[in-house]
């Protein structure tokens, strides 16, 4: 217990730059999700106007 003191003074730096990056990473995997989505959705457009 004699620990704790020690992280609560050293975690915000950290939070902050692993909050940082996890908005990084969501808006990243949000845009590939998205354009993975345009990209599949343009698929079966163009396979059911062919067919």
């Amino acid at each position: 217990m004699a620990s704790l003191p020690r992280s609560k003074f050293v975690l915000p730096r950290t939070s902050r730059q692993q909050r940082a990056i996890e908005r990084k990473t969501t808006m990243s995997v949000l845009i590939y999700l998205v354009l993975t989505a345009a990209v599949f959705a343009a698929l079966g457009l163009t396979l059911k106007a062919g067919s």
